[in-house]
């Protein structure tokens, strides 16, 4: 397309300009399809704007719908680039410099809009949606059918619905302000897509966020504070804000991964480790604190001392078990797989405070012996956590891992404030044949029956004593008990056990026992101990009673 056809396109028809996808070329017919849901682009009350005509550039103002908002005022902007292909800049003017209470909000354009954004709403909710009290001036809808920067603000603008204004920080907005000392105004921009019946969103993944997810719907919003702090030795820097929030409830309920969120995006620099890492803040609505948190990859540590700068010391390793401390200290290397911290906005000119920190280590290839010959834990992770690290730290310790019970791989979990007390617990039932498992753990323990396992769970103290807590299926084979008149049949079946590192095994069995059809009562076996029924019948008819325990008479 050449310059004289583009105008030739664009030249009004009783005050109105409408763009068809045949109008122009074929990438303006992609942008009605993505931007205005392959309806034509329709401007009233058209003339030339400022700046028609130079540059090969269409200029031309009117008033237009988009959006659901009526009559906005648009300029459009119309060149054709090197390649011969159409490119147009559509700006809607929905709030002016000085706006008022009865001006454009987002809900005026999404009505169903979520009421509760994570880090800008406490609870309960809100009347409106966080997104309608923002104050907003200079604010447009820039449509536009190349990647470019705005001529008017220079932030970035992507093919399709650019989102364009000033904003004031105040309200839940404030603390940004009072933390980093940054600007009362800023400009927020970025993207807004509009949902189709033919999309395909994939759901987040547990470290991952609405706002970085560029080809999910919804209106995604940044402003680029590039604001820094330091605490400590710690620095933040390239603070950056961050918001996402579905176009309506309805999209939301269907895709529950992408939550409106408000947030913050930097870098936190730790000097004592040599590392810089990229970060995400939120806001605690009901404490105000601002906390922050980094998925790391690829970032290795030459010893637990170097986060000293994070941590207020470098003795992390000695709140480790001992076990674990000659394995740490032996490796040349550790990984950093996670940090997160959490600062307290100060009072008036005062900086924040550090309120608390955490940095999680992995050991994947390392593994724990916690009871000789029985219990190893393998994919090993370390997370300290450390109170008020700058003054008087006080620090404790989750280790997590997979221990194997029976060839059965079950998450385990062990902290410092209980002596790294492990317990483990099956999530969903396993097939574990409780003959063999008693043989591995508990060979001096009767058990008549080869039965199925259905619930576990155990503890376990380190080098000290280990202890299980069983739950027998009900299906499969029953346990029972020939006293020769009648085969006694258990059921609910639970079993319990303590074995001390070089002592002796306790425990007991307990269940219910079936008297035939007849009646039904509880038992329990202490072990050590003789087994005995004990127990009171409800009514029942002893006749038939007797009649099951009479023996048979000799001819």
């Amino acid at each position: 397309m050449q310059y004289a056809e583009l105008r030739n396109a664009l030249t009004s028809s009783g005050a109105q300009v409408t763009i068809s996808a045949d109008t122009l070329t074929s990438n303006i017919a992609t942008l009605l399809t993505t931007a205005y849901g392959g309806q034509p682009i329709v401007i009233g009350n058209v003339s030339a704007g400022s700046g028609d005509g130079e540059n090969n550039t269409v200029v031309l103002v009117g008033t237009a719908s988009f959006l659901g908002v009526l009559s906005l005022p648009v300029e459009l902007r119309a060149w054709v680039d090197v390649a011969g292909s159409a490119q147009l800049l559509l700006r809607y003017t929905l709030r002016g410099p000085n706006p008022t209470a009865t001006d454009w909000r987002f809900s005026r354009s999404f009505s169903d809009l979520p009421k509760t954004i994570h880090g800008a709403s406490g609870s309960p909710e809100p009347a409106t949606s966080p997104l309608d009290e923002l104050e907003l001036s200079d604010t447009a809808y820039v449509v536009s059918s190349s990647a470019r920067r705005d001529p008017r603000t220079n932030v970035e603008l992507e093919i399709g619905i650019n989102f364009v204004s000033q904003l004031r920080l105040t309200g839940v907005w404030a603390v940004l302000q009072s933390v980093f000392g940054m600007p009362t105004t800023t400009t927020l921009y970025g993207t807004i897509r509009i949902p189709k019946t033919t999309d395909l969103t994939s759901p987040l993944g547990l470290s991952q966020f609405a706002w970085d997810s560029l080809s999910a719907p919804g209106i995604r919003l940044r402003a680029d504070l590039r604001a820094g702090i330091s605490v400590g030795s710690l620095s933040l820097s390239d603070v950056n804000l961050r918001l996402y929030c579905p176009t309506s409830k309805d999209w939301l309920t269907k895709n529950a991964t992408y939550l409106p969120l408000l947030g913050l995006s930097g870098s936190l620099r730790i000097p004592s480790a040599d590392v810089t890492l990229q970060v995400t803040m939120f806001r605690d609505v009901d404490s105000g604190a601002i906390v922050l948190a980094s998925a790391v990859s690829g970032v290795s540590l030459g010893s637990l001392s170097v986060l000293s700068d994070l941590a207020g010391t470098d003795q992390l390793l000695n709140q480790l078990p001992e076990q674990l401390k000659s394995v740490a200290s032996a490796l040349s290397s550790l990984e950093l797989r996670e940090v997160a911290l959490s600062l307290v906005p100060g009072s008036s000119s005062a900086p924040p405070t550090l309120e608390w920190a955490s940095a999680t280590i992995g050991l994947s290839n390392q593994t724990w012996q916690v009871v000789e010959n029985h219990f190893a834990v393998s994919g090993l992770a370390c997370r300290f956590d450390i109170v008020s690290p700058l003054a008087s730290p006080s620090v404790s310790v989750k280790v997590t891992g997979v221990m194997q019970v029976m060839g059965v791989p079950i998450a385990v979990a062990a902290s410092s404030w209980n002596g790294f007390l492990l317990t483990v617990e099956l999530q969903t039932p396993q097939t574990i044949p409780i003959r063999q498992l008693m043989d591995t753990y508990a060979p001096s323990l009767p058990l008549q029956s080869d039965l199925s396992l259905s619930t576990l769970a155990v503890a376990i103290a380190p080098s000290r004593w280990y202890q299980f807590n069983l739950g027998l299926a009900q299906a499969g084979q029953p346990w029972t008990i020939d006293v020769g008149f009648e085969k006694l049949t258990i059921r609910d079946v639970v079993l319990g056990f303590t074995y001390p590192v070089g002592g002796s095994l306790s425990g007991f069995y307990a269940g219910t026992i079936a008297f035939g059809s007849t009646a039904s009562l509880d038992i329990r076996y202490t072990i050590p101990g003789e087994f005995s029924v004990h127990g009171m019948f409800a009514e029942v008819n002893f006749r038939t009673l007797l009649s099951k325990a009479s023996l048979p008479r000799s001819p």
